[in-house]
């Protein structure tokens, strides 16, 4: 059902009362102009390895980590604090140009989506759609579901998980479902699109992929046992680590089933990648591990290795093993494992790459600090 629109008085009123509603629906997005520190040399590490800085600058989200992030095509990115607060960032300069809360920070936001018409947040109970120019909300609708997952955007359909194990497509504009699909197990983990087609995993060890009409592409399989972490595709196959000690890999399309699996020693708990005809995961007992992905025989695999893949960085894969008070990027070649360069990088919190070959490379800081780089040609 579509919240109706409200003067602003009686607007704050109930956000007062109900600590539910978006605080952005009376005003645009609060505009800001900090400034943001030019480039200038490059001396740091990434630097070094052949990075160039496009812009630094500090504390976009107030010191508040973040817990969720969005490439906006050309529009910027957008960010969510542990607040709710969602900022858009210019992505040529780094700028803030709005930011704006999202319901009461008591309360989780699922994730955030780019659709045609706005960016999409989602909390457990509403769906808000905010203008990429502004941050005014152009839409607010109640949902039928207790949201959990960040949603999937496609056709002006949000797709989201739920607590129940209800997976739903909102429509952006309308509010109601255009249809539901019900899994064994809460729908936490965000879906994976494939093609038109998403692929959703409950908490119980089911997978399912669905065409945007809703229908099951393939045969509903169960993990025996829980996800250890979000899957992953190449497009063709989608990976799944389960805590059952087991590495799936599924078939996407209709009719489709278990291409191949590998059992493990121990649970899986980190996500895989999928690069370049390879499947790689870090695997308890045996390191960090390259998978051929037609066949599930291994490739290669290092047992003083591991981490999470980013993506490539001029040809070798981008392992990133983060710790407390920073982390190790290690660049590996991808036919053999061998580590061809260790970039250290004290003090920071989190690396996010655009896109999966020599994309943009985002920096978090401990300190709140957040930083551009560019691949130097």
């Amino acid at each position: 059902m579509k919240v109706p629109r409200v003067g602003c008085a009686l607007m704050l009123g109930m956000i007062g009362a109900l600590g539910t509603l978006a605080t952005g629906g009376c005003q645009r997005g609060e505009p800001m102009s900090e400034p943001v520190q030019a480039p200038g040399p490059t001396i740091s590490p990434l630097g070094q390895a052949g990075y160039r800085l496009r812009w630094r600058r500090e504390a976009p989200t107030d010191g508040q980590p973040i817990r969720d992030i969005e490439f906006l095509d050309g529009r910027g990115l957008a960010l969510v604090d542990a607040t709710n607060e969602v900022h858009l960032l210019e992505h040529d300069t780094g700028r803030t140009r709005w930011r704006v809360q999202i319901g009461s920070p008591l309360l989780r936001l699922a994730g955030i989506g780019a659709a045609e018409g706005g960016l999409v947040a989602v909390m457990p109970t509403e769906l808000s759609l905010l203008s990429y120019t502004d941050g005014e909300l152009l839409e607010r609708h109640s949902l039928q579901i207790l949201a959990r997952s960040k949603p999937a955007i496609i056709n002006n359909l949000a797709v989201v998980g739920s607590r129940s194990g209800r997976v739903a497509a909102i429509d952006i504009n309308r509010g109601f479902d255009r249809w539901a699909y019900d899994l064994d197990g809460e729908v936490k983990m965000p879906p994976v699109q494939v093609g038109d087609s998403f692929a959703f995993v409950s908490a119980g060890g089911q997978v399912v992929v669905l065409g945007p009409d809703g229908s099951s592409r393939g045969r509903r399989t169960d993990l025996f046992g829980p996800p250890g972490a979000p899957p992953a595709t190449d497009g063709t196959l989608l990976y799944v680590a389960s805590r059952g000690q087991s590495l799936w890999a599924l078939e996407t399309e209709v009719g489709g089933g278990v291409a191949w699996r590998v059992r493990t020693q121990f649970p899986l708990t980190e996500r895989p990648a999928a690069i370049g005809g390879r499947v790689l995961a870090s695997i308890p007992g045996r390191g960090f591990v390259s998978f051929d992905t037609g066949t599930g025989e291994e490739v290669w695999s290092d047992p003083d290795l591991q981490g999470e893949v980013l993506g490539t960085f001029r040809n070798r894969l981008m392992l990133w093993d983060a710790s407390d008070r920073g982390g190790s990027l290690r660049l590996l070649d991808q036919n053999s494992g061998r580590v061809v360069e260790t970039i250290e990088l004290p003090g920071v919190a989190e690396l996010y790459v655009e896109g999966v070959d020599d994309g943009n490379l985002f920096v978090s800081y401990v300190d709140g600090g957040f930083e551009r780089y560019s691949v130097r040609q």
